[in-house]
């Protein structure tokens, strides 16, 4: 609930927990991803500081995989500094 709620509220350029848990009390768009639940800032602020570990480690893993079958894609071995080309014997 609190993941559909900040991303929708990224999206509409609310950025602060205080406006989001106000958000979520009177706008009817907030209302529906929430939920009819009404989260305190104070529970916002903590799922965005966990969800900021977690993001971290998703977007690491998923550009490491994206390096991986990018150098299938290319032909190239792709190095965290240089890109070397593969010859095809």
């Amino acid at each position: 609930m609190l993941l559909k709620v900040l991303v929708y509220g990224y999206a509409t350029g609310v950025f602060s927990s205080r406006q989001i848990a106000k958000k979520a009390e009177e706008d009817v768009a907030f209302r529906v991803l929430s939920a009819n639940n009404f989260p305190n800032f104070r529970t916002v602020n903590r799922f965005r500081k966990l969800l900021r570990g977690i993001a971290q480690r998703v977007i690491f893993k998923s550009s490491k995989g994206a390096r991986y079958w990018a150098s299938f894609r290319l032909g190239a071995r792709v190095s965290s500094l240089r890109v070397y080309t593969v010859r095809n014997k």
